[in-house]
Formats: structure tokens, C-alpha cells, sequence
């Protein structure tokens, strides 16, 4: 991929929120010092509940690549100290999620590379709790994403 329309933004300081740490309360309850940098959009991926928490109980957010669908989230300033917080509250450690640097785009269509936490699926999912999709929605409307994705958000079904 071309560096043209790109950001010189350093790849390893920009995180990418797709699921419940959208939330301004959740992320910085886990790394205080985070700081927004942008709305941005995941083309070509959906977003969907393909694991299921031991400690919340409920189906968690993950992507999976879709060429007719688009995640939209939060991109935030993180730290390598930052990422190895998130890196416990995502379970990389017991194999739930892994990071990898992707592309995501800009409001102004410009592309930045960012760190995501993509799941590993399991073959039993469920639905996400009511609780656990009010942080995607709280953070999705906090940070005014499209209303579009703000309503589907809302019209996935809970337990």
C-alpha cells in the first residue's frame, strides 16, 4: 500500500476501538492517559459477537473481513505501556484477541495505520449483554460516529 494520503503518524501510537473501549469511561478505567484522536472507519469488515466473555458472561465484539459492510470506531493515542494494559483486558495472553496494525480511514479520507485487537472466534457465541453493547453505543453516540451505524448498534439483539 502507497504512503500517499497517509498520516505520519507513528503506526504503534494509534489504537483503533471498535467494541466497548469507544467509551470514554471504559478506556481511560483501563489506561488513564489515552487521548482521542479521531473517528475512523474500518472498510471492508462487520462487526459481530464472536466470543464469549467468562467474566462478563455475554457475546464481545470482534470484526471479520466483509466487503459489503464497514466498522466504524475510535482512534486513540496510546502508549506501548497503554497497549500492554489493553493487551490483559483483551486476553491476548490466553489467546481471546491478538493485535495487528490495519488501515483505517479519516473523516477526510485520508488513511492512518492503527493498532486493533482482532479476535480469535469460538465456535459457541452469544449474544452481547444489554450492559455490554450501552459501552459500544455510549461510545459510538459520545463520539458522534453516523447515526446509520449508531442505529445499528442499537437494533443488535441482547440476551
Amino acid at each position: 500500500m502507497s504512503n500517499i494520503g497517509k498520516t505520519s503518524i507513528r503506526p504503534d501510537t494509534l489504537y483503533f476501538a471498535y467494541g466497548s473501549n469507544m467509551s470514554e469511561e471504559r478506556i481511560h478505567a483501563r489506561c488513564p492517559d489515552v487521548s482521542f484522536f479521531s473517528i475512523a472507519e474500518l472498510p471492508n469488515h462487520r462487526l459481530e459477537f464472536p466470543r464469549v466473555s467468562k467474566g462478563l458472561n455475554c457475546g464481545v465484539a470482534g470484526v471479520t473481513p466483509d466487503l459489503n459492510d464497514s466498522v466504524f470506531g475510535v482512534l486513540y493515542k496510546v502508549t506501548e505501556d497503554d497497549l500492554i494494559t489493553l493487551d490483559r483486558f483483551e486476553g491476548v495472553k490466553v489467546g481471546a484477541y491478538f493485535r495487528k496494525q490495519i488501515d483505517v480511514l479519516l473523516p477526510d479520507g485520508n488513511q492512518v495505520e492503527a493498532t486493533i485487537y482482532q479476535s480469535n472466534p469460538m465456535p459457541e457465541t452469544k449474544l452481547p449483554s444489554e450492559e455490554y453493547l450501552g459501552h459500544l453505543i455510549q461510545g459510538a453516540q459520545e463520539h458522534n460516529l453516523p447515526q446509520e451505524y449508531i442505529d445499528r448498534l442499537k437494533s443488535f439483539p441482547t440476551l
